[in-house]
């Protein structure tokens, strides 16, 4: 993953934080803009995740990561409940150096996954990741504002693949990248 918010490059080479590089195009969470102070996406019910299903855990993370963005919380527990390293160490250090900005991103990312294949220990899940336009906030006052590099003014559409790996009998995320060969 490439280094600020939760949005994924379109193109080669992997995805950070899921923000894109400010050179490429990124897909950014969904958030209706606000006059005000956004309020961050709404914690889903709690449900109980079944960590033997790739899509399951998928969609757990992505949730798991809307919701660290929108806090501005790069040690959110629920984020190591679903990735390990090395996109952990990455989405962590996007969401840090969003916030050393004073920047936060409010949104909900539009998916439609379709696993592309599973073994006993590995799985990919390729995905069309859409977002909105206007998603990153000032921290403090609420008020759209962009990181530095990037546009805050339109929406994205982000061709990814995640890689799954099984640790004991639990999925986990370890990798993403934004791969143009996706079909959206």
């Amino acid at each position: 993953m490439l280094l600020l918010m939760p949005a994924c490059a379109v193109g080669g080479g992997e995805v950070g934080a899921l923000p894109p590089e400010p050179s490429g195009a990124t897909a950014r969470v969904t958030a209706s803009p606000a006059a005000t102070t956004p309020a961050a996406p709404s914690a889903a019910p709690a449900t109980e995740v079944d960590r033997t299903d790739v899509l399951a855990v998928y969609g757990a993370w992505w949730t798991s990561l809307q919701s660290a963005y929108a806090q501005g919380d790069p040690e959110a527990a629920e984020l190591a409940e679903y990735a390990v390293d090395p996109i952990l160490s990455r989405q962590r250090a996007s969401i840090r150096a969003l916030r050393t900005q004073g920047i936060v991103q409010r949104t909900r990312f539009t998916l439609r996954p379709r696993l592309r294949y599973q073994t006993e220990r590995n799985a990919e899940v390729e995905d069309c990741v859409r977002g909105p336009a206007n998603t990153y906030y000032d921290a403090v006052t609420g008020r759209p504002r962009a990181p530095r590099g990037y546009r805050n003014d339109v929406p994205t559409e982000d061709r990814l693949l995640t890689t799954l790996q099984k640790r004991g009998d639990q999925w986990y995320v370890v990798a993403a990248t934004g791969r143009g060969a996706v079909q959206c």
